[in-house]
């Protein structure tokens, strides 16, 4: 497997990243193994969408940590418009 991060939003989520669809089956294999361990749900995201994810959000962090929150506020109302 690609990665595993656990639990990172408190929530009791669980993250696998797989690089392969054998290891994407094997983990589904393991998953469905036991049908009291199953989640409420599950999401499937492609290594692209992962990719553009994980991007977009280090940059907005990033501008969060140097601008602050209060002028995030008239960024939002540009990206809402779609400029």
């Amino acid at each position: 497997m690609d990665r595993i991060v656990d639990d990172v939003s408190g929530l009791g989520c669980l993250q696998v990243g797989c690089t392969t669809f054998e290891q994407a089956a094997a983990v589904r294999r393991l998953v469905l193994s036991d049908p009291h361990g199953l989640p409420k749900s599950c999401e499937y995201m492609g290594r692209d969408a992962v990719d553009v994810i994980d991007g977009a959000g280090r940059a907005t962090s990033q501008i969060m940590q140097l601008a602050g929150m209060k002028r995030m506020a008239p960024l939002w109302d540009i990206k809402v418009r779609g400029v």
